[in-house]
C-alpha cells in the first residue's frame, strides 16, 4: 500500500503531465478567434502592472519565439524557471519525505518581489529609453 506521501507524489506528478499535454495539444490545435485577455489593473488605472504581457509572453516562448517572450514581459521566463526549479525540490521532497528546509527559498521569494516592484515602477517612467520593458501593442 501507498504511503499518503508517495500518494500525493504521484497526484503532483500526474496532474504535471496532464497540464504538459494540454498545453502541448493547445499550441498544436490553436481555437480560431482565441482573444487573450487584457490586464484588468491596466485597465482601472492605466497603469503597466509587472504580469502585463505575461499570458502572451508564455504562449510566445511554448511556439519558441523566445526574443518575442521577452519584449512582452521580461521576467516572466526566469521566473517560470524558478517555479520549475521550486516544483522540482517539492516533488523530491515529497518522493523521499525528507523535508529540508531550504534558505534558498526564502531568497527567491525576496528577490522575486524586489524584481516585481521594481518592474513596475520602470514601466510606469515616462522615458524612451525604457520603452523595451513594456509590453507591445494595445490590450
Amino acid at each position: 500500500m501507498q504511503t499518503p506521501r508517495r500518494r500525493k507524489f504521484w497526484l503532483s506528478l500526474t496532474t504535471t503531465i496532464l497540464v504538459v499535454v494540454a498545453l502541448a495539444l493547445f499550441l498544436k490545435y490553436k481555437p480560431p478567434g482565441l482573444k487573450l485577455p487584457g490586464c484588468p489593473f491596466r485597465d482601472l488605472t492605466g497603469l503597466y502592472c509587472p504580469g502585463c504581457g505575461s499570458t502572451r509572453a508564455i504562449r510566445k516562448a511554448l511556439q519558441g519565439e523566445f526574443l518575442d517572450a521577452f519584449r512582452y514581459n521580461p521576467i516572466t521566463l526566469p521566473f517560470l524557471f524558478v517555479i520549475l526549479y521550486l516544483y522540482a525540490l517539492y516533488l523530491i521532497d515529497q518522493w523521499t519525505g525528507n523535508y529540508k528546509y531550504r534558505p534558498s527559498r526564502y531568497w527567491i521569494g525576496l528577490v522575486a518581489v524586489v524584481l516585481f516592484v521594481a518592474l513596475m515602477v520602470l514601466r510606469n517612467v515616462p522615458w524612451s529609453a525604457l520603452d523595451f520593458l513594456r509590453p507591445p501593442g494595445t490590450f
